[in-house]
């Protein structure tokens, strides 16, 4: 989702919402404003949970989230319906826990985190023996 989840030290990569947050490169963006919303609620949730290693304002640290969240959430993340926006935010103005990572809540990470792809085994296992083949080959 997004690429850095605080203004200083607290970084995640959702996430990943980065995320973690760097995902694929993608020219489609999924949830700018979404993740805008997330973002602001964090900055103002970390500024009174982390007021000892918070750097700058609630009010600069939206700023900067409004220009990294223009890249949406990470690709493969879905656009949350109003309601689910509404239950992570609750969630992240409420809890320290889940202002510092979001992903540690169900309510954000279901449609925070991108769906899992389960890669073909018998292509990869291909793939690292035919890598495996060659280095010994090159040995001889």
């Amino acid at each position: 989702m997004l690429q850095h989840w605080h203004c200083r030290g607290s970084a995640v990569l959702l996430v990943a919402l980065g995320v973690a947050l760097g995902g694929a490169c993608s020219s489609v963006t999924t949830g700018v404003d979404s993740c805008r919303q997330i973002e602001s609620v964090r900055c103002t949730a970390l500024a009174t949970c982390d007021k000892d290693t918070f750097v700058g304002t609630p009010e600069s640290c939206t700023r900067f989230y409004d220009i990294q969240c223009g890249r949406g959430l990470v690709d493969g993340a879905r656009e949350p319906s109003s309601a689910e926006l509404k239950a992570c935010t609750d969630r992240i103005a409420t809890d320290c826990n889940v202002a510092r990572d979001p992903l540690s809540a169900d309510v954000c990470s279901k449609f925070l985190t991108p769906p899992v792809v389960v890669a073909d085994t018998a292509v990869a296992d291909t793939a690292v023996a035919d890598t495996t083949d060659a280095a010994a080959s090159e040995t001889d």
